[in-house]
């Protein structure tokens, strides 16, 4: 059944306007109004397929009403086709659609044009539905799985952290001494098992971010102490590989305004990827700038392998299946994935560039504190 809503105050325009939509539409339900306070308050009472409106009416104009339609997240998708026999000239026309009118009838109009202009909104509002239910279902979806991985997360973690916590006390022999290739085991025990338990957390931040479970919560952060604090969590592994560091900070962007949880993970999961594929002996350097439109461009550049042209549309793809050159460095390739969805969410882009055996370049684009608070 369709649902009209007539906002009209002349009674005998009313009338025939209700008598030509009911007698050429099929299971078609007319409600009418006779201002534009009423019409506003039977559509939040009903939520109608199509919104017929007059401009000239008492209490409140079209103009009006159609701008609270427009500006409700309940009542946008509604239909709004103004229907008026006073207000035919070009500029209200533009007026009425740059309010987001979705047609713009002038009276006199004929009824078959006026009737199908009319079966074309309440198609437009049936594709909408449909889209919306789908929409529903697919979240519905996202959150059972969702729920699926935080719970598969949650007992993996367990057992993972026993086998650590075991392997740490038999490395520290309080059952006795240990061999040089039990030693060697006991240390491929700790990083595999360390390597599950990270790619664990990241599936299950991965599962957050996919269904929206993230909030942001910008404050005001020193860059230069954020990029100090992830290098110094990554440092032992970049001695081990003899890799140089160098970043630069302008001191006007010492201070930003941004998630820190979200920065942090991106530039742990850009400098991690740096360090994995760089070669023995290599650089990597942080540099940061200020963008004419005041946004912050964090640009992260190794000297490593490179990415190979046919690979470059999978990198931001999770278990993408890409294999460095030197060394079969691998990763899941969640951490790029998580740092798009993280700078996606933020307002923010990602965007890099690759030549293979010079290097590559990933750069953060984070919007400025203005942009972030609209």
């Amino acid at each position: 059944m369709h649902s009209i809503l007539l906002a009209e105050d002349n009674p005998d325009v009313r009338f025939m306007v209700s008598e030509i939509l009911r007698t050429h539409i099929d299971d078609c339900v007319v409600v009418t109004a006779k201002d534009g306070l009423e019409t506003v308050r039977l559509a939040r009472k009903q939520y109608p397929d199509v919104v017929l409106l007059d401009i000239q009416m008492p209490v409140m104009d079209g103009f009006e009403v159609c701008r609270i339609f427009k500006s409700d997240p309940e009542m946008r998708h509604i239909p709004v086709v103004f229907l008026t026999a006073t207000y035919d000239d070009l500029k209200s026309k533009i007026k009425g659609m740059d309010l987001g009118a979705d047609d713009y009838i002038t009276q006199p109009v004929d009824n078959l044009e006026l009737v199908t202009r009319v079966k074309v909104m309440l198609r437009i509002k049936s594709l909408y539905d449909e889209l919306r239910q789908a929409s529903k279902k697919v979240q519905k979806a996202k959150l059972k799985n969702f729920a699926f991985l935080s719970e598969l997360s949650h007992e993996l973690r367990s057992p993972l952290n026993g086998v650590l916590g075991f392997a740490e006390l038999l490395a520290n022999e309080y059952y006795g001494p240990l061999n040089s290739n039990q030693r060697d085991f006991l240390s491929m025990i700790d990083n595999s098992g360390k390597n599950l338990l990270a790619l664990v957390d990241k599936i299950s931040l991965m599962a957050k971010l996919e269904t929206e479970c993230v909030t942001l919560r910008p404050e005001t952060l020193s860059l230069t102490g954020l990029i100090d604090t992830v290098w110094i969590d990554l440092r032992n592994m970049a001695y081990n590989k003899r890799i140089s560091f160098r970043r630069e900070v302008p001191p006007k962007l010492d201070h930003i305004t941004a998630d820190k949880r979200g920065l942090q993970t991106i530039l742990r999961n850009l400098l991690d990827n740096a360090i994995k594929f760089s070669r023995a002996g290599g650089q990597i350097n942080v540099n940061c700038r200020l963008q004419q439109d005041q946004s912050v461009a964090i640009a992260i550049t190794d000297t490593g392998q490179g990415i190979n042209q046919e690979d470059k549309d999978k990198i931001f793809n999770p278990f993408p299946k890409i294999a460095g050159k030197e060394g079969g460095e691998q990763g899941s390739g969640l951490g790029l994935t998580i740092s798009k969805k993280f700078v996606e969410l933020m307002g923010g882009s990602i965007e890099f560039e690759s030549a293979i055996g010079v290097g590559s370049t990933f750069t953060v684009y984070i919007p400025s504190a203005e942009a972030i608070s609209r």
